[in-house]
């Protein structure tokens, strides 16, 4: 998983940790393996402690699925935010953190 700018041929494009203050907007972008029925995973945003956002994303059979969400930046939320991703039962698959300064 990655946190980046932009998805270009579905790959993070300007992935990063930090990101200048002025960043418009943000993409979690994973990659998963699914050998079996479809299913889902769960993007949840947080600034800090606080949940922003939750974005369900359907993932099909594939042995590399590539899905993204995208997350807003105002430009007054400086600070941590970060990307959780859980699979159809609620466990975490992965955990993404970065700072906008």
């Amino acid at each position: 998983m990655a946190v980046a700018t932009a998805v270009t041929d579905r790959q993070p494009d300007g992935a990063g940790d930090r990101f200048p203050a002025g960043t418009d907007k943000l993409m979690c972008w994973t990659s998963v393996q699914n050998l079996g029925e479809p299913t889902q995973v769960k993007h949840t945003w947080r600034h800090g402690d606080r949940v922003v956002s939750e974005l369900t994303l359907s993932v099909g059979k594939s042995r590399r699925w590539r899905s993204w969400s995208q997350q807003r930046i105002p430009e007054k939320l400086t600070g941590t935010w970060s990307c959780e991703v859980t699979d159809a039962a609620g466990a975490r698959l992965g955990m993404a953190t970065v700072t906008v300064e």
